[in-house]
């Protein structure tokens, strides 16, 4: 039995692996195919966007913070200033 191969259309062994015309790997099915990836390889893949979002929002609410006390510390009036005497310029 035969069947076409996915990438470029010579017809092939059914049981075939990868074909022979082209040289690409075949889709496996059932039993042969790939193990799904636990979670420390889907880890190894890339940062989950959800992290992403949640460092952002995270940054973002830290600068407010920080602006927040810096307008409430400028809101509030200065300390008095020191009195000075003035000096005598006409003591001849």
């Amino acid at each position: 039995m035969k069947k076409r191969c996915a990438y470029c259309g010579e017809m092939i062994q059914a049981s075939a692996m990868d074909c022979e015309h082209c040289g690409k790997v075949l889709r496996r099915t059932g039993s042969e195919a790939a193990p799904r990836a636990t979670g420390l390889q889907k880890w190894q893949k890339g940062v989950p966007s959800w992290m992403i979002y949640g460092a952002v929002l995270f940054g973002i609410l830290l600068i407010f913070l920080m602006y927040h006390q810096v307008s409430e510390r400028l809101a509030e009036p200065a300390a008095k200033p020191i009195e000075t005497q003035p000096l005598d310029q006409g003591a001849d």
